[in-house]
């Protein structure tokens, strides 16, 4: 599952997955606060996700993905 990592300051980003093309984005958490998700979504799947503050969900995230592809 490809990924990368990105420090900023005292802001981590992380990036699970792959998605060139989306159909819809999902925000949970606040982007302001620096502790949210972001999911891509086509299909009715999670493509890919961005996290800031919120390694377990990145992590949990790239999993179901992995288990999906299986």
């Amino acid at each position: 599952m490809p990924f990368f990592w990105s420090q900023h300051y005292d802001i981590a980003i992380n990036y699970v997955g792959h998605a060139e093309r989306w159909e819809a984005i999902e925000i949970d958490g606040s982007l302001e606060r620096h502790d949210c998700s972001v999911r891509y979504r086509a299909g009715g799947r999670v493509l890919a996700m961005a996290s800031i503050s919120r390694d377990r969900q990145d992590l949990e995230a790239e999993l179901a993905m992995e288990q999906e592809r299986a």
